[in-house]
């Protein structure tokens, strides 16, 4: 092979490996600006969809409707497990049992862990009065299972109060022998309470038959419709100018990108922005993300 020959073959080789970079430098700018273009997909989807169905009104109506269902369970429920107890007197009582089911529906975390249903039985007794006073003194009672008293471990309520009281008493879930004093054979439950509502202090009874029938548990998040409407909503919150901001500046950071070759224009091209010009613009960029969230 003559020195002319080589070379020529030389030349064509350096061309089509030349070729092949640039090849694949094309692939790989496709395959990332596909894969932005399916993200910014998914995520107006979450916002557009909603919209086909019932409009603007339904990511307004999303806080309003999720506070009533809220409200509407805890009423059910609460009445699921209030007795009242009646007597003589104008005292009107009532007691809730506030099982760990109740509280799960109804309070919060820091509710609950002021309650602490997981460590005793507890009932809230409520007073009212129309034209007398309340009697200045917590009611007293007493647990009743399977013919056995059990006395309060503590008592928690106001004192001075004319109208109306709640009082949280607490019992313990064991026995003295370490036996739960509610067992899965208990099928009624008494909790007697005295005061002074009438001259005699006649003991009052409010009992429950076991298990508690609880009303289905209403979620409203449940919806299709309702969970993409609140997720659309959440998503047009948060999808403000300084996040899109921060995607541009940092989307040569993440692992997809930084795991792509450096863009290299062919021969005799230049760049369409010189580095400079980049690093200008993502520091102005920057600047202006940092500046919009101090102001948020």
């Amino acid at each position: 092979m003559t020195d002319a020959s080589e070379a020529h073959h030389a030349a064509d080789v350096g061309k089509a490996g030349e070729s092949g970079k640039r090849g694949r430098g094309i692939w790989r700018g496709a395959g990332l600006v596909t894969v932005l273009l399916m993200t910014l997909a998914l995520a107006s989807a979450w916002l557009v969809f909603p919209y086909f169905f019932e409009g603007r009104n339904l990511l307004q109506n999303v806080g309003g409707e999720v506070m009533s269902a809220r409200i509407a369970e805890e009423r059910t429920t609460g009445q699921a497990v209030t007795r009242y107890a009646f007597g003589p007197g104008e005292a009107e009582t009532s007691v809730l049992f506030g099982t760990e089911l109740y509280f799960a529906r109804t309070a919060t975390a820091r509710v609950r862990a002021s309650f602490e249903p997981d460590k005793y039985l507890v009932f809230i007794v409520n007073e009212t009065t129309h034209d007398t006073a309340l009697p200045q003194v917590l009611p007293k009672a007493e647990l009743v299972v399977d013919g056995v008293s059990h006395a309060p471990v503590d008592y928690d309520g106001p004192l001075d109060t004319d109208h109306h009281r709640s009082t949280v008493v607490r019992f313990a879930r064991s026995g003295a022998d370490g036996a739960p004093i509610i067992s899965e054979a208990t099928t009624r439950v008494e909790v007697v309470i005295t005061s002074a509502w009438d001259p005699d202090s006649t003991p009052r009874t409010a009992e429950w038959s076991l298990p508690i029938e609880y009303p289905p548990e209403a979620n409203v998040l449940k919806s299709p419709t309702m969970a993409m409407a609140l997720a659309a909503g959440l998503l047009s919150a948060t999808l403000t100018p300084c996040l899109l901001q921060l995607i541009v500046v940092y989307i040569r950071r993440s692992p997809l990108s930084s795991a792509l070759p450096p863009f290299t224009p062919p021969p005799g091209r230049r760049s369409a922005m010189p580095a400079n010009r980049r690093r200008s613009c993502f520091r102005h960029g920057a600047a202006k993300w940092r500046s919009d969230l101090a102001f948020w």
